[in-house]
This record gives structure tokens, C-alpha cells and sequence, in this order.
């Protein structure tokens, strides 16, 4: 049914799902409700403990491997099934400093459907639905851009072909599309690079702010003394640096 994450967010975020009718809507219910629109025949009795760790660990007796790869807490990625001793929530981002964004419910005391942060430390490890087509292309997440490829962020340099032409673009260790001044390792030592609101690596002779700034062919920030032979066009207008 869900062709995608992002598919099963919009049919889920901010809403309450209580499968069983047992303890209002829990984290087990979310999972529960996925499962059963996607057909998983699966048991979903936490016979161990009570809690939804208990699935994980069952993993292989109830044959959730038909349906799912299980990964380690450190290959997770958007989409898989975080499973902690007393948690079950879909993850949507990994960060840098080893936490995680999930997609739950029963977080933070909330019996609805909300992104929450945990440690990804404190997970027993990832089920990665075998059924999802590979994420590609720009993602936006609370307000930040993503490129993904293959299901995978990209990070680091990368040149896009896309509505606005071919551009050079960064994203930060966390998959996030950088804009404004940004001061990155280029060639060995650190560098100041500016990119603009769609997320392009501006260079040549530049307004920012008020203030007037030359950046080099390849992004990197100019000071000094410099020759500039400007150009106009029939209307007077400046065209830009010959």
C-alpha cells in the first residue's frame, strides 16, 4: 500500500491508531497498523515482556524475515523499523551525533503520531521493509533539503543538474542542504563559500546583505586586491565581470 516513507508519514502524521482497543494508541499499534496494510502475516504478540522489543527478538521464530531485512543501529536509514526493549517507531532521520528522528506514537507521553528524537545507541536494531521503492531525489524534512540517491543522503560536494541548471551544491555530515556563508575544508584548509537560497554555490562579483563580494571560479571567498573588467548591457544595466 505505501510506496514510500514519505507515503506512510502523510497517511499517519498527527493522527491516533489503535489497533487492539488495549491502552489507547501505543507504539506497537503504528507498527501493528502498517503491517497489517501491507499484508504482514506475521504474529505481533509480545509474548517475551509485553513491550514491542519482543518482536525484534522474535524476529526469526514469527518470520518477519519474509517481509523485512534486519540491519544493525548503525546502517539505519529513513524508513526502517527502529526497535528499542520498549519502543517501535519508524525512523526518518539519522544524525551525526548518534541520535536519531522518529515517526511514533507514545512519544513523549503523546498517543498520537509524532517525530520524536532518541539515542539510536539504545536500539536493538533496524527492520527494513523489503517492500519500499529506493527514495530518489530532494526530500524536505522540518524545513531542510535532502538530496537522496538509491534511498541514500548524499553529503559532501555534489554538482546537480536540476530546475534551476547545473549547479555545485553542499551538504552537511547530517544530508543537509547548506545556504548562506559557510566555512568548509577545500584543499586543505578552511575556506568561506556562499550559496543561495536554492541551495547553489554562487560565484563572480556578488551582492550579499548590502556588501559587495568576489568569489572565485571555484567558490572559494576573495580578498585582496583585484582587476575587474565589468560588462553592460544596451539597457546600462551590469551584466557582471569579463
Amino acid at each position: 500500500m505505501f510506496k514510500s516513507p514519505q507515503a506512510f508519514y502523510d497517511a499517519v502524521m498527527g493522527k491516533s491508531i489503535d489497533m487492539d482497543g488495549a491502552y489507547g494508541a501505543q507504539c506497537w499499534d503504528l507498527f501493528d497498523y502498517f503491517c497489517n496494510k501491507e499484508g504482514v502475516t506475521c504474529s505481533r504478540y509480545c509474548s517475551l515482556s509485553g513491550y514491542a522489543g519482543d518482536l525484534y527478538k522474535l524476529r526469526y521464530q514469527y518470520g518477519y524475515n519474509k517481509y523485512f531485512e534486519f540491519f544493525y543501529p548503525k546502517n539505519a536509514k529513513r524508513g526502517d523499523w527502529y526497535f528499542s526493549d520498549h519502543h517501535v517507531a519508524m525512523v526518518w532521520d539519522v544524525y551525526s551525533d548518534g541520535s536519531v528522528l522518529l515517526l511514533g506514537q507514545n512519544q513523549g507521553g503523546k498517543k498520537w503520531v509524532t517525530l520524536k528524537t532518541y539515542k539510536l545507541s539504545d536500539a536493538l536494531g533496524m527492520m527494513r521493509w523489503k517492500g519500499w521503492i529506493s527514495m530518489n531525489g530532494w526530500v524536505s524534512s522540518n524545513g531542510k533539503w535532502y538530496f537522496y540517491r538509491d534511498g541514500d543522503k548524499l553529503t559532501g560536494w555534489h554538482k546537480l543538474t536540476w530546475s534551476q541548471g547545473e549547479n555545485w551544491l553542499f551538504f552537511d555530515s547530517d544530508g543537509v542542504m547548506v545556504t548562506g556563508w559557510r566555512k568548509i575544508t577545500y584543499k586543505g584548509t578552511k575556506q568561506w563559500f556562499y550559496f543561495d537560497s536554492s541551495g547553489a554555490m554562487v560565484t563572480g562579483f556578488t551582492e550579499i546583505d548590502g556588501k559587495w563580494y568576489f568569489l572565485n571560479d571555484d567558490g572559494t571567498l576573495f580578498s585582496g586586491e583585484k582587476v575587474l573588467t565589468l560588462s553592460f548591457d544596451a539597457s546600462g544595466a551590469m551584466e557582471g565581470e569579463a
